[in-house]
Order: structure tokens, then C-alpha cells, then sequence
């Protein structure tokens, strides 16, 4: 009985595994109104490692299946000022990160 139940209990620990390294940073883009910012290029970069979104018609992205470390996420839209943050994220998984951003319009 315990030989055939072996390759299921490793199967489980495996897939427990998995989801512990589901770190997650996601949040809004907004103007100083609190207009949401559709379409804004977000990019998250660390160690030669770059993922890139837009965000939704509410200004909101979301990155999934990051790593612990630092990460520099990097916010623009056409007609905005480009904003760029450090973040550092640690944990097991399921950790949620929120950062939003307030871009300011660009001055001609």
C-alpha cells in the first residue's frame, strides 16, 4: 500500500512547491486626479529577467510567479513622465505586493 501511495505524496509535495514561489506585485496607474491611466507599458526587471504588461481599462497590471529579491519596475505612457521604483519582495508563496503609481503629465 505504501509503495503505491509514495508517487502521490511526492506528486503533492512538488505541486505544494510550485505554488510557494508565487510572489506577486500588481497595483494601479493613475493620474493625479486618480483618472485610471489605460495602456501604460509596465515592465519588471531584475538579474536579466524582464516581464513586461499594459495595463487594463482600470490602470491595473499585475505581475505573477516572481522570485524573492529586488525588482525595478519601470511605469510609462506616451504624454506622461516615465516613473521608476525598487522593490524588494521576500516570502513564501501567495505574498501580494501592491504598488501603484501616480503619473504626472509630461511638460512639452
Amino acid at each position: 500500500m505504501m509503495k503505491k501511495l509514495f508517487p502521490v505524496f511526492i506528486s503533492l509535495i512538488l505541486i505544494i512547491s510550485a505554488c510557494a514561489t508565487d510572489l506577486r506585485v500588481n497595483g494601479f496607474v493613475f493620474t493625479n486626479n486618480g483618472t485610471p491611466i489605460e495602456n501604460a507599458s509596465v515592465t519588471i526587471e531584475r538579474a536579466k529577467k524582464t516581464f513586461e504588461t499594459t495595463t487594463d481599462r482600470s490602470g491595473y497590471y499585475v505581475f505573477n510567479n516572481l522570485t524573492s529579491g529586488t525588482w525595478e519596475i519601470t511605469v510609462d505612457k506616451e504624454g506622461y513622465e516615465m516613473q521608476s521604483e525598487k522593490v524588494s519582495i521576500n516570502g513564501s508563496g501567495g505574498n501580494i505586493y501592491f504598488r501603484d503609481f501616480e503619473l504626472k503629465k509630461a511638460v512639452p
